[in-house]
């Protein structure tokens, strides 16, 4: 009863919003409830993370001395080095791409009412949104190709 009381206030809420607002709202909505289903998996999870199952193994089978053998070699994921040229090179190219891009959806979008401040606020958004993408596909792809290596170097 309680649910559906919400529900018909929220409706009656939305009805009264803009296109914003209701966004705004929905946004609001699905931020408590996920807020409260984490809390409620995270109360249950902390639970039962207590509890010894009735054939789990002592202190002393669990914490055994390990053997260095048993390990695999470290990988130089965990080293901190520089970046590197390549991904300078690739995140100015994409911030400079973005740019350009911004720029052409805002000419095509608003056709003849485009205005220098239009064509320069998208070109200005879409360089940032550039300059985030290329930085992080970069530093991935880097960081993966590494790792590929590594592991190929190994067998």
């Amino acid at each position: 009863m309680w649910g559906v009381a919400g529900a018909c206030v929220l409706v009656a809420v939305l009805t009264s919003l803009s296109a914003y607002g209701v966004f705004a709202a929905i946004l609001f909505v699905l931020a408590v409830g996920a807020h409260i289903i984490g809390a409620r998996l995270g109360h249950i999870l902390r639970d039962h993370g207590s509890r010894r199952e009735r054939n789990s193994p002592g202190l002393a089978e669990r914490y055994r001395s390990v053997d260095p053998t048993e390990f695999a070699p470290a990988t130089k994921l965990g080293q901190r080095r520089r970046l590197g040229r390549l991904i300078l090179i690739l995140t100015v190219t994409w911030t400079v791409l973005g740019a350009a891009g911004g720029a052409v959806l805002m000419l095509v979008v608003n056709g003849r009412d485009a205005n220098v401040a239009n064509v320069a606020s998208g070109a200005a958004a879409f360089a940032v949104l550039g300059a985030i993408w290329g930085f992080a596909l970069a530093a991935f792809m880097q960081e993966f190709v590494g790792a590929i290596a590594q592991a190929l170097r190994g067998k």
